[in-house]
Parts: C-alpha cells; structure tokens; sequence
C-alpha cells in the first residue's frame, strides 16, 4: 500500500473481511432500496483491511495523525491517538485530516445509517452502521481519520491526545428513510468500534487497537 508509485509503499494487506448477505447478518439488505435492484447484494461493517507495515518505517509514526491548520495540507504537529470516541451524537463536532484537503471540520449527522457504497464486480456494496458528517472531502481523502472536535488539544507540541471516531471513506447523496440514511449529502466515515470488531478476527493471537 502506497501512494503514487510502489517506492512508497508503507505495508501489506494481509486481511481484508469478506462482503456478506442477508443470509449472514439480517441488517444487509436483501434487494438495493435505493434503485431497482439490478444486482445482488452484499454488505461490510467497514471500509478497512489490515496491514502489515514495511520494515524501515518510523515506530513513532504508530498510532499518530499528523496535524495541520484547519483547511491546510501543511504538516505542523503529530497527535497520538489515545483509543476510541464512544460520545458522538448528532449535532456533535468532528475534524479529519486527508491528504488532499488537509484538516476540515464539521458535525455528525447521522449515527450508524446504512449505506449504498458502490456497485462493483457484479454486486450493490453496502456498508453498515456508517458515521455521516457534514466535514468537506475531496478525492485522495478516503482513510482519513475522523475524530472529535472537542477533544482537539489545547496546546501544540508532539503527542497530544485525540479520541478516534472513524475512518473516512466517501460522500454519498442519500434520499431514503432510516436505516438507509436521511436526506442530504455527507462524508461517511466507518466506526472506530466496528473497524476493531471486523479486523479482529484476521489476527487471533495479536491484539488490535488504536493506541500509541
């Protein structure tokens, strides 16, 4: 995994969870509610796969963010990640930190709504249980960690903690009723807590978490 070219490859997939039906788990739906159902359709929890990082990498890399001024791509500070947010709630302020809009800021509009991600190799992707905010993206952004705006550290300086929302993956433009999101436009990110709960099992005798 790296970007643009192979010379920057950070690591290696060693897991990634396979999709699932409704005859796995009852909250994937059995045709797409949003269009008429062209394709069958399966499901995740998260957009996320697990890695294996390349020898060479800087160990105080692990568990950290990179901080940069809100609507800036410029790197001025690291942030340990210290575990997971379990407080948000609607109407709760968030910032992520991607690679192409640097750190931006919003609030949480939806709270483990399930969404159509893609259509891709023959199937209607869904991902369940998905965080919605209003905080801006664009393209080069997805795997951007989302976390809590008022958890922000108060001073600048190395390892400052911050509390661990999501993972950023995509905006969609939702039009249904719940459970299948509200009306509106928003960047989705996969939980924190599912992200543990769905990686898990590809490592049974090592520990996942987000921490330093």
């Amino acid at each position: 995994m790296g970007q643009p070219v192979e010379s920057d490859t950070i690591g290696y997939e060693v897991w990634d969870p396979a999709l699932f039906t409704n005859a796995a788990d009852p909250n994937c739906p059995v045709n797409n509610p949003q269009i008429s159902g062209l394709y069958p359709v399966r499901c995740r929890y998260t957009d996320a796969a697990l890695l294996i990082g390349v020898s060479g990498l800087n160990p105080a890399w692990h568990g950290t963010i990179a901080g940069t001024p809100l609507n800036d791509v410029t790197q001025t500070d690291s942030w340990s990640i210290t575990g997971q947010s379990t407080i948000a709630g609607v109407g709760q302020s968030v910032r992520k930190v991607g690679r192409t809009t640097g750190t931006t800021a919003g609030t949480i509009r939806e709270i483990c709504k399930h969404v159509w991600h893609s259509t891709a190799s023959g199937y209607d992707v869904w991902m369940l249980c998905q965080g919605g905010a209003s905080i801006s993206a664009n393209p080069g952004d997805s795997g951007a960690p989302v976390y809590m705006d008022d958890e922000w550290p108060s001073g600048y300086g190395y390892y400052n903690p911050v509390m661990l929302q999501g993972i950023l993956w995509g905006r969609r433009i939702v039009s249904t009723t719940p459970p299948y999101g509200t009306a509106g436009s928003y960047e989705y990110y996969s939980l924190a807590t599912m992200i543990v709960n769905e990686l898990r099992p590809g490592l049974p005798n090592w520990q996942l978490r987000f921490t330093r």
